[in-house]
């Protein structure tokens, strides 16, 4: 398990005290913030749009990976036009390996690069309003490598084949939303995320898909034991 986050134990302008990176065009105009009572489980959720460069956080994994599993409830709080809306990304150092994205009518779409190469879209849309539980397998290699999209734990697309972008067959940083690149043509979606979790596939436990998960931020309510 390489990281994880609630999202209900800090404020919205302490985002960038847990992850790496904040926008913060972003946070001063509203477009990213932290919604208390908004999360699936009436906790806080992070809600984003990618507009002019707004809206992204993003961790950095401290090593190179070569597989990801990453999980995270979504709700899109409201479409907008936009033909393909980014909301996460992989990447190494500046260069975008793989990239998600939610087409205008509620698909989401895998790509690798900056919109560079296109491999599909899962076959259902997303409705607005309603929460789901993605989960991404993120493999990256130049004959072997896989993308699988998990929505509320059914198996929604599965690639096999060529996952790699440039020489470097690793990323080092997930975003949630737009970091690198261009943004959106039209009205962007709006998002609220939940739940995170990231894992590589090393070690005895943590290693693979986790399902549907709840992450919950536990307050001391007392001075403990010295």
């Amino acid at each position: 398990l390489l990281f994880f986050d609630s999202f209900d134990h800090y404020a919205r302008n302490d985002i960038d005290k847990k992850w790496s990176f904040r926008s913060t065009l972003g946070i001063a105009t509203g477009t990213s913030s932290l919604y208390a009572g908004a999360g699936r489980n009436g906790t806080t959720a992070f809600q984003f749009k990618t507009a002019n460069g707004s809206g992204q956080i993003a961790q950095d994994l401290g090593a190179d990976k070569t597989t990801l599993y990453t999980g995270y409830a979504l709700k899109v709080r409201e479409y907008g036009q936009a033909l393909n809306n980014t909301f996460f990304e992989l990447s190494h150092n500046n260069t975008i390996k793989i990239g998600y994205a939610l087409s205008s009518g509620g698909q989401i779409g895998a790509w690798l690069g900056d919109f560079a190469t296109f491999i599909g879209y899962i076959p259902r849309p997303l409705n607005q309003g309603h929460w789901y539980y993605l989960e991404f397998l993120s493999m990256i290699h130049s004959l072997t490598g896989q993308l699988q999209i998990r929505v509320d734990g059914a198996t929604e697309f599965d690639f096999s084949g060529n996952t790699q972008v440039g020489t470097v067959a690793a990323v080092n940083r997930v975003s949630i939303g737009r970091q690198f690149g261009g943004v959106p043509i039209g009205v962007p979606h709006i998002f609220l995320i939940d739940d995170l979790y990231v894992c590589d596939n090393q070690g005895a436990q943590n290693n693979n898909f986790l399902g549907d998960v709840r992450v919950v931020a536990l307050m001391p309510n007392s001075d403990g034991d010295t």
